[in-house]
Order: C-alpha cells, then structure tokens, then sequence
C-alpha cells in the first residue's frame, strides 16, 4: 500500500505544484514502494541473525518514512533546543502545565499564544498519523519482537555495592586500555607480514574482551544520579574511540539506555504514587476552597444579636455567692473586661441551685458556726433564672439569624471537605519523592498551601536562621527547576 500522503502545511495555497510535478512525485513514490524492504516471508526464526537484519532494515525504512522536512523541523523545534513539539507536550502547554519543558526550552514554551499552540496541535496529530502508518508499513515492531525476543535493551542486576554503572565503566576502561596499543600495533603492521600475523593474534582476544565490555557499556541503565552523570561523562567518548561495530548505532543504544536511565531516576515512573496523590490533592483543595469561600461570604453576611442586658454582670450580682463570676479580657494598663454571662455559667445555673447563708430559724442545714444556716435564696435565684431565660432567648435570636443565612450545614461542608483534603496531604507527606517530578508535586503543593505563586521571593521575609524560609527558599528552587507553579496550584484572586 503506498505511504500516507500528508499535505504540507507551510505551503500556500497559490504554490500548488504544476501536474508534471505531481506525476514525477507519484512515480517517485511508486518506485519507492516497490523497493521497499517488506516483512520476510517465511518469518525468520526467533533471535536469528536474519530476524536481527530483517529489523534494522525495517529500522532504515522507517527512519525514511518520517523524515522532517526543513520546515516541519523549524516548526516543531522548540527555541534553540534540540527538543521537538509532540502531542502530549502542545495538550499540556494549553493546560498551562509547563513541568515537561527544560529550563532551555520554557521561555519559548511559555511564549506561544493558544493560536500559535492550536497550529502546533496540527501539526504534531500530523506526525504521529506519519508514524502510525511508517510503523503499519514497515511492522517495525512485530520485527523488533521477533529480533529480541527478551529485550534488547534488560535493565542490569543492582550491584550491591551501589550502581552497577560505575562497575562496567571501570571493567571497560581496563579492557580498552589492555586493547588499545594491541589494536594499534596490528592497524600499523604491513599486511602480509609476520609482524602483521602475530599483531592480529596478539590483539584477537583483548578486542573480544573490549568488544563485550563495549557491548554491556551501551546497554547499561544507571540507577543513581552519581551513576547516570558517571556515564555522560563517560559514553560519549567510548562511542566514538572504542566503537565495535557503527558508531551510529552504538550511539542509537547509548542515547536509549541514558534515556530510560532518566526516566526511571527522575520520570513519573519513580513517582506515579505522588502523581496520583496531586490529582486528589488539587481535586480535594478545590472542595475545600470552595466550602471556605462559601462560609466567608455567609459570615460576611452574619450579624450576631446583641448581647442582652439580662447576661451582663449587674452592680449587685456579687452580693450572691452561689452565682459564678464571668470570665474577664485583660485590657492595656493592666485592667480587666469583666465579660457577660456565658455559657459555662448559664450551665452551672441551669442545674445547681442558689443556695445561702442566713442566721437564725429552723430551716435549712445548720453550718459548723452553729449560728448560719445554708438554705434556698429566692433572690439569688430569680436572678439566676433571669439570666438562664436571657441566655436562651439569645440562642434562639442566634439561632433564626444563623439558619436563615446556612450556617450550621455550611459549617459541616468546611470541617468535612478539610478533613478530606487533610487526609490527601497526610499521604503526600508520607509518600517520599524518589525523583525530579515528586521533588515537583510536593514544591507545588507547599506552594499552594503558603498561597504563594513565588516561595522563593517569599523567604526574604525570614530570618536568616529561620528553618521555615530555607524550607520555602528550596520549594522556589525546584519550582524554578521544573517550570514554576501551573495554572491549578496558583492562589485565586
């Protein structure tokens, strides 16, 4: 079947090419199809080196179908970077998540208009349809499963003594430093001599050994940052001085193995729990904010009634003992606000009664004077009784006010929906970031606890030997790091 035909949206509509243009380009494509190199049939067997050929070649093919025109390439690049525009990355930068892009790569990302982004859009759904059909043509995966049937590319056995990395680096800097002279001894030697026979026995087995250290190099995944850094430095220079077989496919496996090294170190794999608890979190915080808001402008609204004349604390009300004294606000210049009647009070008054010291008669309990006897105060309590009917007659006035405006179920919704989200942040905090993506999610969620677009900015306001802005000043720089705070962890106006 002849490859997908895409039209090329950098050409206008007036440079439509001439009818002889199009046939020559149709011949060039029918010539392309016939020469293509199709599945092999019978199937070569599992793990062959024929299987292995069948899928390389199905490798250059594909790397042909979804070549990049010069101005595909300008439009998808992303700045200066080497980095091009994908689906995922245009969808996430019209949600204002800006967490994928590289310090290099985020003022241009953040630049783009939603026009500029809803073109890009196009384009990239393009390329994916071009690869979708060049994967169709060239079934590079079913070969890539029959090539390696158990992974070219096994993550290694941790060592126990820390990242295997740092092993196979120092296994194969030994080997090639054993080979190396050998090899240029041989690649010196007149062909055809004794001199030249005996280099190339003399180097055979050192290069075997080079060979599969080389090999094992390529294919190693670090799983430690001091283990991926060991190899950057290290790689680049093995590809292209102790390559075995083609530099550019050496290179291919390196650049692979570096690349799931990081994924694994610092992608959403390591942190697919906090990921997950950052959606709930945001979904939570929004109940919450929402309850909160809700219960402000309520009590905005909320005029409580006066307190009545009957709680407050008359000139005469400490000649009974058996009532209990308010409590008192302290005041400037070291004076007290003798507070009303409150609840505490109005509760020993509703079920204790007022009882008093009285001389002489028979009624009453006789007191160890011998003289006083303790028994019912009538005054005491028609006092007592006032402020008990004062109280609630207030509650009820309090009452009317609060339900008219929703207090009591508004009240439930914050205390509900804060308990869930606190149950959210609980596990954040328990969860323990393992790369740069939780680093992230946990800067984000301090950030948005603190209402703080900014924790960084925010740390000037502290103390130089104030725990809590180192803390915020280390939440700004990840935020720095990892593109700042997105559009759902920003404080609401």
């Amino acid at each position: 079947m002849a490859p997908l035909k895409l039209s090329n949206p950098f050409r206008s509509a007036d440079a439509a090419p001439s009818l002889k243009r199009r046939a020559a380009a149709l011949k060039s494509d029918l010539l392309n199809l016939t020469t293509r190199p199709a599945t092999p049939n019978p199937l070569p067997a599992r793990g062959s080196p024929e299987a292995i050929e069948a899928w390389r070649r199905a490798c250059t093919e594909f790397d042909r179908l979804t070549a990049l025109s010069d101005a595909e390439y300008a439009a998808l690049r992303i700045g200066d970077s080497f980095t091009l525009w994908t689906t995922e990355g245009v969808k996430a930068a019209q949600r204002g998540d800006f967490t994928r892009f590289s310090p290099r790569e985020m003022p241009t990302a953040r630049a783009k208009t939603a026009a500029e982004l809803a073109d890009l859009l196009v384009i990239a759904a393009r390329r994916d349809l071009q690869f979708a059909e060049a994967r169709r043509q060239t079934g590079i995966r079913e070969l890539f499963a029959l090539a390696y049937p158990n992974g070219e590319d096994p993550a290694p056995e941790a060592d126990p003594q820390g990242d295997y990395a740092h092993v196979i680096i120092a296994e194969h800097r030994a080997a090639y430093a054993a080979w190396k002279p050998l090899g240029h001894a041989w690649n010196t030697a007149r062909g055809g001599t004794a001199e030249y026979e005996a280099a190339e026995k003399a180097e055979a087995e050192p290069y075997h050994i080079q060979a599969e250290a080389f090999g094992e190099l390529i294919d190693t995944r670090a799983t430690t940052v001091g283990g991926l850094v060991a190899l950057a430095a290290y790689l680049p220079g093995a590809v292209f001085d102790a390559n075995c077989v083609e530099v550019e496919e050496d290179a291919r496996r390196a650049l692979r193995s570096m690349c799931n090294g990081v994924l694994k170190l610092f992608g959403d794999e390591a942190d697919a729990a906090l990921i997950a608890l950052e959606a709930e979190f945001l979904e939570t915080d929004a109940a919450f904010r929402a309850a909160a808001d809700a219960l402000r402008v309520a009590r905005d609204r909320y005029d409580k009634p006066p307190v009545p004349v009957g709680l407050k604390v008359w000139s005469h009300d400490w000649v009974y003992p058996s009532i209990p004294r308010p409590r008192t606000q302290p005041l400037a210049g070291g004076r007290e606000l003798l507070l009303p009647y409150g609840a505490e009070e109005v509760e020993i008054l509703r079920l204790q009664p007022c009882l008093g010291h009285f001389v002489g008669g028979a009624e009453g309990e006789l007191q160890p004077d011998g003289v006083t006897r303790l028994r019912p105060d009538p005054r005491a309590q028609a006092r007592a009784d006032a402020i008990v009917a004062a109280w609630d007659q207030w509650q009820g006035q309090i009452g009317e006010v609060r339900a008219a405006l929703n207090l009591d179920a508004l009240e439930a919704a914050y205390d509900a929906t804060k308990a869930t989200r606190d149950a959210v942040l609980q596990r954040v905090r328990e969860a323990t970031a393992r790369g740069l993506a939780g680093l992230a999610i946990k800067a984000r969620i301090a950030a948005n606890m603190a209402c703080e677009t900014d924790p960084k900015g925010s740390g000037k306001d502290y103390d130089p030997d104030d725990s809590d802005g180192l803390l915020m000043d280390l939440a700004g720089d990840v935020l720095a790091v990892t593109g700042g705070l997105p559009e759902a962890h920003r404080p609401k106006d």
